[in-house]
């Protein structure tokens, strides 16, 4: 029971060095352009989270001790922060709450009552199945799991046995965010505990639908935003499918902290095209983003992907000096901060051993793409089949993307919508050339994984097919507690 409370505890902890995170980074000096407070709750998940297990990664790194001392002391840290943020932002939302005026509120009451209702029974149902079962899938428990469980025996990422190749599985290079954050369980709890080790990902479920949620409330109306931010929730490949977020893999918050990083990115692209700074919520992209290839090796490959987007972006650019010079602005928070997140990670990279890793990069030669050009005769029909016809199974958001690309294709050509169509076209080119490069059987490495991929990119799927129509109903309010 003492152990329990700890963990609530902690985890609160935790929640409140995000909040802290998210508020500090958000928050301007015009009061009116601050953040809603479900956006603060949200990103309070995932960057607390996040924060955590790279802080624990850098002290153990620095050649310290894991266990109950440092999971306890950055909770202390959360309270001392975020406890005053949480404070301030609960008497503003009560204050701007009482300033709306009701007949306003009640345009979209309805809708956003039913939809914040829906997405918390959601919440819910995530947690509570989350905990009927122990991890049990195969790269759950071999790559994830069984690292967490040595970082909290052994308290070090330079554990021997995390660089013995057959005894992690033969994936000794996989990146330690989950384990980190898994390990941040144990320690608080005493003990290791598989189903509770699993709050970690229903509680980035939570994170990424509200941070949608507020996001999207600064451009939209309110019931648009929610019935948006409910519609993420209810995208069956991330939940209730069995390796979506109900599971320990790592494929559900690849979506989350990718889905943020590029909701980030189309966020700032929008303030800059209004006329404002980009910088903050590049910076959120920036530590989303890195965050993202601190949880699978995938997400480099989207750090290559967005940067070179943004760089698109500054040329497009280039003959309005003052938009170019905001944009480069922004394009060096972004990579400046995914930088400062993985560096650590990739110094520590060097000194684990090669196993059967795929070298893709090392692959990529002329000659070798020319004489794979037959994979797409597969890949293709394939990819195809699983976007579009197995909606039944994976959700309808590619079909609601298609539909919202038919429907308004000059809007598609703005920068903000441009940068999600670009992601998304970049992610499947990547997929195809890693089943053309990769030294293993087409089916199964691509027919086994495409499913888990696509739904690495359904946030991003879905937030375009939000977004692509215009709000004409949208009025500037102050904004509520939701």
């Amino acid at each position: 029971m003492i152990g329990l409370m700890c963990l609530v505890v902690g985890l609160f902890g935790q929640w409140l060095l995000g909040l802290f995170l998210a508020k500090f980074i958000l928050s301007s000096n015009d009061r009116s352009n601050d953040p809603p407070f479900v956006e603060l709750i949200g990103l309070g998940f995932v960057l607390g989270i996040g924060a955590t297990a790279w802080t624990l990664f850098l002290y153990s790194f620095a050649g310290a001790f894991l266990g109950f001392l440092p999971s306890c002391l950055l909770a202390i840290i959360g309270f001392s922060t975020g406890g005053p943020v949480l404070i301030q932002q609960w008497k503003e939302t009560k204050r701007a709450s009482r300033n709306v005026e009701s007949a306003v509120i009640r345009c979209d009451f309805a809708l956003c009552q039913a939809c914040q209702g829906l997405i918390a029974l959601l919440i819910t149902v995530c947690v509570l199945q989350t905990l009927q079962t122990p991890q049990k899938l195969w790269d759950e428990r071999a790559i994830f799991a069984l690292k967490a469980k040595v970082l909290f025996e052994d308290r070090s990422i330079h554990s021997p046995a995390l660089m013995h190749p057959d005894f992690v599985q033969y994936h000794p290079r996989y990146p330690l965010l989950l384990p980190l954050a898994e390990e941040n369980v144990y320690a608080l709890l005493g003990t290791v505990d598989d189903r509770l080790s699993k709050i970690v990902f229903s509680l980035l479920y939570a994170g990424m639908v509200l941070a949608t949620a507020g996001v999207l409330l600064r451009h939209f109306s309110e019931g648009r935003a929610w019935l948006g931010a409910l519609v993420l929730a209810t995208a069956p490949v991330l939940m209730p499918y069995e390796y979506g977020f109900l599971c320990g893999q790592a494929d559900a918050p690849v979506a989350c902290y990718h889905g943020l990083s590029v909701l980030y990115l189309w966020d700032g692209l929008r303030r800059i095209r209004s006329g404002g700074s980009g910088s903050r919520p590049l910076f959120i992209a920036g530590l989303c983003g890195g965050l993202t290839a601190f949880t699978k090796d995938e997400g480099i490959a989207y750090l290559m992907i967005d940067t070179s987007i943004l760089g698109l972006c500054v040329l497009g650019s280039c003959f309005t000096f003052e938009r170019c010079r905001r944009l480069i602005q922004a394009m060096i928070v972004f990579v400046m901060t995914t930088v400062a997140v993985i560096g650590p990670w990739f110094l520590h990279r060097r000194n684990l051993p090669l196993t059967t890793e795929m070298n893709y990069f090392g692959r990529m030669t002329m000659s070798l793409f020319i004489s794979r050009l037959d994979t797409l005769h597969w890949t293709l029909p394939h990819l195809l089949r699983r976007m579009f016809i197995e909606w039944r199974e994976w959700g309808l958001q590619w079909w609601l993307a298609i539909l919202a690309l038919i429907s308004r294709p000059t809007r598609a050509i703005q920068p903000p919508q441009l940068l999600l169509i670009l992601d998304l076209v970049g992610s499947l080119l990547s997929l195809i050339v890693a089943g053309m490069v990769a030294p293993a059987q087409l089916d199964e490495h691509i027919g086994g994984s495409s499913h888990r991929f696509l739904m690495q990119i359904t946030p991003v799927a879905i937030l375009f097919a939000v977004t692509q129509f215009p709000d004409s109903d949208h009025r500037s309010l102050p904004h509520r507690a939701e």
